[in-house]
């Protein structure tokens, strides 16, 4: 029941201004106002505020603040304190910085605008007035959101219609009410923006979001950020979500970790919360990496109690270290079924090439990941069900025996030289389609953004949209950038983007991507402007693969004939022909290598336990050429390298057009053996740094520490914590058992740390 109230005189009802719908102008005494308690800005900043004071004090104010009588709920509150006569008889409504400055600046009153209303309009008013202020924090408008839902339970799609925001916007704004303390301060501080905050906001697990606010404020060693947003982004994806198609367990089952539940019912599933998670590709991806792995952890636990209920063999961790000592080594006497056997197949999986003809298979626990059981076998055992399928020949004793073994070609299809060929042929043509290209783009905005690409992201596909090759300075290409003309810049553009968004993640080659109508990959789209037949040119690679073959059949067959006058036999070491006869795998190389230096020794210890007249009659009897594969130079075989080998590019190496290589001198750590011979090297944490030249270019690396020598670690071991320290630079201070001792100064967001190496992990720096 409302009070009225009643002329002295006539005793009729006096009917209030507010009643009457219009708002009552007065000039109040300051100390009749209380601040609101709902007002969403909390943070205020007091330098300005002393600038507007003394703007006050000069000329008063000259907007009038916003007020409303004082509510019921707030008497008690308001009285406690006040003198009699000086309790509070208005709330501010807006104005607060008006206010607050005015009784810094000493004055007494304060123009003000008196206006009936409810506490659900007050919060409604403070909240568009505040969006409305340039200054306004993300955490301060995401806290008067929240209020605004909690008093009044409009809902988030409402309060995006009151503020003429959108309901992603809403959404995000208010996910930043899941900053922990720490990120809360960092942001309040302006450590990280409000892009940074939200992909921190969204991790769930407080210990993580930590980890990730260190990440996002990290320093490289200029002093700038180490992390642009993209980068950053692309960081907490990589390291602090998971995929759940990828899961190796069932992400339905709600009974394998009942207190987490399913995962397609979680909160936590970027599905769950689409408007948050706009930026990610998959509705089908875990923001909480503890909960995930707890799953995976009980998941094999099922697993292996299933397989021994079963009586299949498990090897369990501490036994699976002795077979696999470190993650890009071989396993010692075992084969994984998962992986390809380069004897049977490049890249068909050897669980598929036995088919039907493998036998139970034996768990073993991936010591180098947890949550993770692999299916092996004897490497013997998958020997003999090979050769028994006729996938490999048997092993040759002698080397005429294995001159007499031929492996018949793989279809064309089944090579990964034939999809390298046609997609570098589809590359090739895309871009001499484009340097000729003309289009309406504005050249100054094509040539702006991609100097700020350059400058900000990886610099790979850059060499080929510019013509530079792998090998060049960001200032070559800066001055490519800078010099080349208007009329050139769009077909440059789509050739970066091209290279750029082909060596990326999705890869457009898989068949997932290729058909994919809306919306295609950039790669497609692009080839598509280009008018790239793609299937014409794998059928044309495919015909000059099968061409090169017959050919290489027919003079095989004529080679074996007794009475061909090209039938010589040769005596060329057997690492040499079988080099020569195909493309071998690292491993096979590694075993014919090592055969060959055994027959060579042995020939060697026989030739110096002969006496000397007779060797050297046996010598000059040899006919000349005798050593020579026909139209060959008795040269060496090529040096082989192994993955994870340390090779340094020798001096001297250039390139296919004759210049000197820029990487001569870098040391390295061998990543990739390229089907057409070149080897991959990696020289540093980022990932452009990285090199492909011909194995004739590089020597194996040997470093040769001493104590106080400054050394780059290029490759680590399997002890703890060792991994966050490759590429990072330290001293030797000891030699000991365990290996070199070597002490890392802090730098950036790393701590101090001292660990030892083996050699072979190290590069001396000079």
């Amino acid at each position: 029941m409302s009070l009225k109230e009643f002329a002295a005189d006539a005793g009729t009802v006096i009917e209030s201004p507010a009643e009457a719908g219009e708002d009552q102008f007065m000039v109040l005494d300051l100390n009749l106002i209380v601040a609101s308690s709902h007002n969403p800005r909390t943070v205020f900043n007091l330098p300005r505020l002393q600038e507007l004071a003394e703007s006050i004090k000069a000329g008063g104010v000259r907007q009038p603040i916003l007020v409303r009588p004082l509510p019921p709920h707030r008497m008690q509150e308001t009285f406690e304190g006040f003198k009699r006569g000086q309790r509070p008889a208005y709330e501010l409504i807006a104005g607060e910085r008006r206010f607050r400055a005015s009784k810094i600046a000493g004055v007494d009153t304060i123009p003000a605008i008196i206006r009936h209303l409810s506490d659900e309009q007050v919060l409604k008013d403070q909240l568009v007035e505040n969006l409305q202020r340039d200054d306004l924090h993300a955490m301060e408008e995401a806290e008067g959101y929240e209020r605004l839902i909690q008093a009044t339970g409009i809902s988030k799609d409402q309060i995006g219609e009151e503020i003429g925001k959108s309901r992603a916007y809403v959404y995000a704004r208010l996910k930043l009410l899941d900053l922990c303390q720490e990120a809360r301060k960092a942001f309040y501080e302006g450590e990280i923006d409000a892009s940074r905050a939200l992909v921190i906001a969204r991790i769930p697990v407080e210990k993580l979001q930590a980890k990730a606010l260190a990440e996002a404020t990290a320093k490289d060693w200029h002093g700038g950020p180490r992390h642009n947003f993209k980068n950053f982004a692309l960081w907490a994806q990589q390291n602090l979500m998971l995929r759940l198609d990828a899961a190796r367990f069932k992400i339905t089952d709600e009974s394998l970790v009942p207190d987490a539940g399913s995962c397609r019912d979680c909160v936590k599933r970027t599905g769950a919360q689409p408007e948050v998670y706009a930026d990610i590709e998959s509705a089908d991806v875990c923001t909480d990496p503890v909960c995930y792995h707890n799953k995976d952890a009980a998941h094999e636990v099922t697993v292996i109690e299933l397989a021994k209920a079963k009586g299949q063999q498990v090897i369990l961790e501490k036994e699976a270290k002795a077979i696999w000592q470190h993650e890009h080594v071989p396993l010692k006497g075992f084969t994984r079924l998962d992986r390809p056997d380069p004897r049977a197949h490049d890249t068909k999986a050897l669980k598929t090439v036995l088919a039907k003809n493998m036998p139970q298979p034996i768990l073993m626990q991936n010591p180098h990941k947890k949550g993770e059981l692999i299916e092996v076998l004897p490497t013997p055992q998958v020997t003999k069900l090979l050769k028994d399928m006729g996938k490999i020949a048997p092993k040759a004793s002698t080397p005429a025996q294995k001159k007499q073994v031929e492996e018949p070609p793989r279809p064309v299809e089944e090579r990964r030289e034939y999809h390298n060929r046609w997609q570098e042929t589809v590359l090739a043509r895309a871009d001499d389609k484009f340097r000729a290209w003309k289009a309406a783009v504005p050249a100054p905005v094509l040539r702006a953004f991609m100097i700020y690409m350059l400058e900000v992201a990886d610099e790979g596909a850059f060499g080929p949209a510019l013509d530079l090759g792998t090998e060049f300075d960001t200032a070559d290409a800066l001055k490519r950038l800078n010099t080349l003309p208007d009329s050139a810049m769009p077909g440059t553009f789509l050739r970066y983007v091209m290279h750029e968004t082909e060596a990326g993640f999705p890869s457009p080659w898989t068949h997932e991507q290729r058909s994919k109508t809306e919306p295609k990959h950039p790669t497609w789209e692009i080839l598509s402007l280009a008018e790239i037949d793609v299937d014409a040119i794998q059928l044309e690679v495919k015909e000059d693969m099968e061409s090169a073959d017959r050919a290489k059949a027919a003079a095989s067959d004529e080679a074996k004939t007794p009475n061909s006058p090209k039938a010589k036999k040769s005596t060329a070491p057997p690492a040499a022909q079988a080099l020569r006869a195909r493309k071998p795998t690292a491993e096979e190389v590694q075993m014919d290598i090592a055969d060959a230096l055994q027959e060579l020794e042995a020939q060697k210890n026989s030739q110096d336990q002969a006496p000397d007249g007779a060797r050297q009659e046996e010598e000059s009897q040899a006919p000349t050429g005798a050593n020579e594969e026909e139209g060959a130079a008795p040269a060496a075989p090529a040096p082989t390298f192994s993955i994870g080998q340390l090779v340094k590019v020798r001096a001297g190496s250039k390139g296919p057009g004759g210049k000197f290589l820029k990487s001569i001198g870098r040391v390295g750590r061998v990543i990739g053996l390229g089907d057409d011979g070149r080897v991959h090297i990696k020289h540093g944490e980022r990932k452009h740094e990285l090199v492909i030249v011909e194995a004739e270019q590089l020597d194996p690396y040997a470093a040769l520490p001493s104590i106080g020598d400054q050394v780059r670690i290029l490759r680590t071991g399997i002890a703890p914590g060792q991994d966050k320290l490759l590429w990072r630079t330290g001293i030797v201070e000891t030699c000991e058992q365990d290996g070199w001792g070597v002490r890392f100064p802090a730098s950036g967001t790393d701590g101090e740390a001292f660990t030892y190496f083996e050699t072979d992990s190290l590069e001396v720096l000079a």
